[in-house]
This record gives structure tokens, sequence and C-alpha cells, in this order.
């Protein structure tokens, strides 16, 4: 990471922050879940004042909500108890990439299940991706409320959360 990067990241972390925050919290009040913002794993080493958007992630916990447990998941009986049923959602600012966690599952203290994790990639567009959503990028950077490589308008990144947890399960985590 370039000297410049950090610098650019610094300038806008804030209002990023900000922006996911409200998204995210918006998902959560309709599904009445809780929200806590934490530090990714891979900076925790690192001294707080230093951190940006980048350093953070936020996880959607969900609320004695009854999971269905995937078939594929053998490891489990389906009675067990889980400690957790939540989503990770992370933002990349150099690739301009929000990354959602979800239909992991982590058993145990000594279980391969840590080797893995699922997660689908929602891309912003921005002139250097503009591929993905061209008209988006124009109306979006047309409009006196965002510049370019902005953030998104309100509601946008909250709908794509929402299409994801209707479409995949949570993590679920067990220390069984």
């Amino acid at each position: 990471m370039t000297s410049g990067h950090v610098r650019n990241e610094s300038l806008h972390s804030d209002q990023w922050m900000d922006y996911i925050h409200r998204e995210a919290k918006a998902l959560c009040e309709k599904k009445n879940w809780q929200l806590q913002i934490r530090r990714n794993w891979s900076v925790r080493h690192q001294v707080v004042s230093g951190n940006h958007v980048s350093s953070l992630e936020w996880k959607l916990l969900l609320q004695n909500e009854p999971v269905a447990i995937p078939e594929n998941w053998t490891e489990v009986t389906h009675d067990e108890s889980y400690e957790g049923s939540y989503y990770v959602l992370s933002y990349e600012y150099d690739r301009r990439v929000f990354v959602f966690q979800h239909s992991t599952f982590h058993a145990g203290m000594d279980n391969p299940s840590h080797d893995v994790t699922t997660y689908s990639e929602i891309h912003v567009p921005t002139l250097k991706n503009a591929h993905i959503g061209l008209y988006r990028y124009i109306h979006w950077n047309l409009s006196e409320s965002h510049h370019l490589d902005g953030i998104p308008p309100d509601r946008w990144l909250s709908c794509h959360l929402e299409c994801l947890v209707n479409r995949f399960p949570p993590n679920r985590f067990c220390i069984t």
C-alpha cells in the first residue's frame, strides 16, 4: 500500500464508515438484529489510530431467529447448540468492493471448517470498473450529491445486503 493510497483512504474513511454503518443498521433494524463494529482480525496488532474503513468489519447478529442448517454440514448434528449466527460485512477501499461473509460454519477449535470462508462481493461502480454498471456509474456521478468514485446512494448497499441474506444462510459458530 502506498502512502498516497493511505492518505486518500484517510480523507474519505469517515464518510465510508458512516455510509456503511447507516446501511447495515437499516437492515438490522428491519430484521430486528444487532449490529457490532469491530476491527478486522488482520489489523488487531496495529495501533487503533491507524485504522481506516478497510480495517473494520460490521457484524450483523441474528436474534433468536431459527436458521436451517444446510444438509452438507454433516459434521454437526441438528440439535447442537450454537454460539452465534451472524453475517460479516467489510469494505476493501482499494478495490471498491464490499465483502459479505455468509454460509460459513466453524465448529470446534481444531476442525478443517476453519480453513474455508464463503462470501459474496458487491462491486461499487467506478470509472475503473464501469463495465459492471456504466449506467449506474454515470447516474451517480452526474448527480450533485456524489463525486467521482463516490459513495453509492442511500439504500443501495442495504438493498444488496437484503438480497444476500434472503439468499444465503448466516455464518454459524459452535465451540463443541
